[in-house]
């Protein structure tokens, strides 16, 4: 079984294409992050701007790392990283200006200035926790609340610049990205011949006319997702996915979805194959497969323990590749 791997390729233009998008970014969402958490100082929404803040530095490095055409992980990582902490320094340096309400001015950058001031916020605090005249935050606590803004931060423009770089497959032979298609067919985790699962997920094509297709109402399948190159016929990856459709407590309707395989690298002539996978369903299915369970119904089935038997291997498979099994 051979899955794909970026080469690790850097293209010339990619490089101040990235640094751009993501500085600009941290540039400019600094400032609105700071000017936002002083003027709106209601938790949940800063806790939601946090994560949004991040989140949009990762993404602009995504975007320049794709438009440059970056086929390396551990660099749009370490591009996310660059620029979260780049972000979080432009915020501390607005974060000055808009609680000392002056005008914009450069010396705010200046590392000694922004340590005076971090000693001074630190000391002193500059906000509170609930009603009352409970006194400003500072001291250790204040200083626990930092680390795990800046964390939120950092980590989640690192993940978001990684994880976006590394799910999408790239066709050296014509220098472009793939273009994915989600849910080329679905299958069905009823009914299949032994073993045609476990051959699926080691790689084994031929095990996909060994399954059956998933009917439209069925609450858990296989979802098989194709990438696949627009200029040539030789560059097509296979990704598997476990879709289940759950109710929670709540009653609402919800779907989880968990990758078994990831772009499996697939011949041209397999790619068919691919995408009419799984036999017509058979009319009779036992009535756990038939549809999304209720809200009573799943509380039931969590209390008596039952798991459904292709959870079971899944979790079978999960044991066996864990260190010294």
């Amino acid at each position: 079984m051979q899955t794909y791997r970026h080469s690790g390729a850097m293209s010339l233009p990619g490089i101040p294409i990235t640094i751009a998008a993501g500085l600009l970014t941290a540039g400019v969402l600094g400032f609105v992050y700071s000017y936002a958490v002083v003027y709106i100082p209601l938790i949940y929404i800063n806790v939601l701007l946090t994560f949004g803040f991040g989140f949009a530095i990762g993404a602009a490095v995504a975007w320049g790392a794709n438009v440059g055409k970056i086929r390396n992980n551990f660099m749009a990582g370490a591009y996310g990283l660059a620029f979260g902490c780049a972000g979080l320094y432009v915020a501390w340096a607005a974060d000055l200006l808009a609680r000392a309400g002056v005008p914009f001015c450069i010396e705010v950058f200046y590392p000694s200035v922004l340590w005076d001031y971090m000693q001074f916020f630190y000391e002193n605090g500059f906000w509170a926790v609930g009603h009352g005249g409970g006194g400003n935050v500072n001291g250790v606590f204040l200083g626990a609340v930092w680390a795990i803004e800046a964390a939120i931060i950092v980590v989640t423009a690192t993940w978001v610049a990684h994880s976006a770089i590394a799910s999408r497959p790239f066709c050296e032979p014509c220098n472009r990205w793939t273009t994915a298609e989600e849910g080329v067919s679905r299958l069905s985790l009823h009914g299949a011949e032994e073993n045609a699962l476990n051959r699926l997920l080691a790689g084994e094509l031929a095990a996909l006319g060994q399954m059956n297709r998933a009917t439209a109402n069925e609450a858990s399948y296989l979802r098989l997702d194709l990438a696949t190159c627009s200029r040539c016929a030789d560059s097509n990856f296979l990704t598997i996915q476990l879709v289940q459709h759950t109710v929670n407590k709540k009653g609402e309707p919800q779907v989880e979805t968990k990758p078994l395989l990831t772009n499996l690298i697939v011949d041209a002539a397999n790619v068919p194959l691919v995408r009419e996978a799984g036999r017509e369903p058979k009319p009779d299915l036992p009535e756990e497969f038939a549809e999304p369970p209720s809200a009573t119904e799943a509380d039931a089935s969590q209390a008596d323990g039952e798991t459904p038997p292709f959870l079971e291997f899944l979790d079978d498979r999960e044991e066996e590749k864990r260190p010294g099994k």
